[in-house]
């Protein structure tokens, strides 16, 4: 069964969407990011979680899923530590508030990534793509 995340990036691949910088990746969904500002901020922010002292260099691609109450960004980057994929989850809380969290894969033995599927109940399940990784979620700080 493939994946969610997968299926994303190949049909964001076919649609022509891959965007090289990160200062050139438009956030596309105005409703997740306020901004390509926030988007490099929050995601810089995640991969300090996955790798302390990273530097962010490029966005490769962005799609995104989800509900007006939890909603999900499937990032393709890369750092100066190499590539990877992470989802970035969006969620409202009382008030109007905001709060960011990353899942990401880790482990040794193959290549680890986040896998995703949605259900038919609209449910977002993510995994990992192998027994041996370990999935981390991360709260990610908001101003």
């Amino acid at each position: 069964m493939k994946t969610l995340f997968n299926l994303l990036f190949v049909l964001s691949l076919a649609a022509g969407i891959n965007n090289s910088h990160a200062a050139e990746v438009s956030y596309k969904r105005p409703s997740f990011f306020k901004g390509n500002r926030e988007m490099h901020r929050v995601l810089q922010a995640a991969l300090n979680r996955v790798s302390p002292g990273s530097k962010l260099e490029r966005i490769e691609q962005i799609t995104y899923a989800g509900t007006q109450e939890k909603s999900y960004a499937f990032v393709s980057y890369r750092s100066d530590k190499g590539i990877g994929k992470m989802v970035i989850q969006k969620q409202l809380l009382a008030g109007n508030k905001v709060a960011f969290s990353s899942v990401y894969c880790d482990g040794t033995g193959c290549d680890c990534q986040v896998t995703t599927v949605i259900g038919s109940d609209g449910g977002v399940k993510t995994g990992c793509s192998c027994s041996s990784c370990t999935m981390m979620v991360s709260n990610i700080a908001t101003p």
